[in-house]
């Protein structure tokens, strides 16, 4: 019987062990990637995203004073929404956001951008993911209309914690954008709006 205790002791301590190279090889790996920006879209775009981390003393952002002022009333347009139209707020757990819908627009010349970081991201999925999308599409329109602000494109980009989960691109005056929804979207498309 103590050969069975021994032997399950070592299968356990290879395990940890391969489990450990695996987390060391994985950082020594990505430590390994040039994180350096390769163009100064992607920069600005970096730095924008940054910015809509966490909650600290803010939820709105933008590249300007009219940009804060959209990124405010839209935030504050959209949390109300997001308590009247999706269920299970009281089951939601820590945020980052402090249930805020945390928001950078960026006004350029390729159109408006809208970053905005989700409380509790995660819980979105598939159609109601789309539902939120929508829903944000519609207040960045209305947001950007009562600021004066009409341009040709506008794109909204949702993310939770660290990832982009769906996208709703199109012109500006469309009631229907273009929706992309997966678990993880690059954000290599949205540096565009970042162009002098």
């Amino acid at each position: 019987m103590a050969r069975r205790t021994r032997k399950k002791r070592s299968g356990g301590l290879i395990g940890l062990v391969l489990v450990l190279l695996v987390i060391v090889g994985g950082g020594l790996f990505l430590s390994s990637i040039d994180s350096t920006p390769k163009t100064p879209e992607e920069a600005a775009f970096r730095e924008a995203n940054a910015k809509i981390g966490s909650h600290k003393d803010r939820v709105a952002f933008g590249n300007g004073e009219q940009s804060v002022k959209v990124a405010q009333d839209f935030t504050k347009s959209v949390r109300a929404l997001d308590k009247v139209l999706f269920t299970g707020q009281k089951e939601r757990s820590f945020s980052l956001t402090d249930e805020n819908f945390l928001t950078y627009v960026q006004n350029g010349k390729n159109g408006v951008l809208f970053l905005v970081h989700v409380p509790q991201f995660k819980r979105y999925k598939n159609d109601v993911r789309e539902a939120l999308a929508k829903m944000c599409w519609i207040g960045a329109q209305s947001s950007c209309e009562s600021n004066a602000i009409q341009p040709e494109n506008l794109c909204i980009a949702l993310r939770g914690s660290v990832f982009f989960g769906a996208i709703a691109e199109g012109r500006f005056d469309s009631s229907e954008p273009s929706i992309e929804e997966a678990a993880v979207i690059g954000d290599g498309r949205l540096h565009k709006y970042f162009a002098k």
